[in-house]
């Protein structure tokens, strides 16, 4: 290093303007290497940033996109209606009077009893006759239901739909048929033939297959066969 100094500087001696031009070249294309790395460098980085640009708008489009689909298939399933998964509707109509608060007719579940229509009614009155009315029937569709005072006797009246109760006593006080869509195992019991065993039979069936559509659909409860049907037949309706 101490030779090629030595020499520089004999040389710089000699020809001091070619040496001055020679650096000053040196410099130059030192200085222009420099400003194109710089140059390039910032392509790179304005590249890049661009890049992120992009790829940052295109996940706010597609946020948005699954956001919109979201909302409208939440929307989509909002507005359908609300239906039962047997087919069954999940509301009825039926109408109390008598001896309650507020007689009317009342919208309940499908599997709403009397004592459920009843407290929508206000209630039973202080001269209301409880002993009448079974309060754990299931209620059908278009039913009307009467409550009777203490005293009176519940008799057959002219009304829409099933009758008040499974068991009425008629004006010349001959019992009338017994419904089995709503009798309970007490009134079935007054059937000739038909036992506890038998009754709790027919109430089981009617709550896992539905309301009774014909007295000939009895046979299809264990233990009543034609012939047992044949003999109560006409103490049966539905």
């Amino acid at each position: 290093m101490k030779n090629i100094g030595q020499r520089f500087k004999q040389l710089f001696r000699q020809q001091p303007l070619k040496v001055s031009a020679v650096i000053f070249v040196i410099l130059g294309l030192i200085t222009v290497g420099t400003i194109q790395h710089y140059q390039l460098k910032g392509q790179a980085t304005s590249a890049d940033l661009k890049a992120i640009t992009a790829k940052q708008k295109n996940e706010k489009i597609t946020d948005v996109a699954q956001s919109s689909a979201t909302n409208e298939t939440n929307t989509s399933n909002d507005s359908k209606a609300p239906q039962s998964t047997t087919g069954k509707p999940d509301k009825i109509y039926v109408e109390i009077k008598g001896s309650v608060a507020q007689p009317n007719v009342y919208q309940v579940a499908a599997d709403a009893r009397i004592n459920d229509l009843v407290k929508l009614a206000g209630g039973l009155t202080k001269d209301a006759d409880s002993r009448q009315i079974n309060l754990a029937q299931p209620l059908q569709d278009g039913m009307s239901i009467y409550v009777p005072k203490k005293g009176e006797d519940l008799l057959v009246q002219e009304q829409t739909g099933p009758p008040a109760t499974s068991s009425t006593i008629s004006e010349a006080g001959v019992p009338n048929k017994i419904n089995l869509n709503q009798a309970d195992a007490t009134q079935l019991q007054q059937v000739s033939g038909i036992g506890p065993k038998k009754a709790a039979d027919i109430i089981d069936y009617r709550q896992k297959d539905g309301p009774f559509k014909s007295v000939d659909e009895l046979t299809n409860v264990n233990g009543i066969g034609e012939k047992t049907l044949a003999n109560i037949r006409d103490e049966l309706c539905v």
